[in-house]
């Protein structure tokens, strides 16, 4: 994960560090987080999320707040 520059999306491979998890299981996580933030009107970009709605649907409170 590039921390250097703090985008305001993950990519693939950030989402696949956060959740430990394969490059498949992220694009899934990433389309799906889309799909609802399209449904809602935002914008979105293929094969990256929005940080904050990550964190919000993924573990339920801002990011890296326990």
């Amino acid at each position: 994960m590039n921390t250097e520059s703090q985008s305001i999306f993950y990519s693939v491979n950030d989402v696949m560090e956060l959740m430990d998890c394969s490059r498949r299981k992220a694009q899934l996580v990433i389309n799906q987080l889309n799909q609802e933030l399209d449904a809602m009107g935002m914008l979105t970009m293929r094969g990256k999320v929005q940080r904050t709605y990550f964190w919000e649907k993924v573990y339920g409170k801002g990011e890296g707040k326990k």
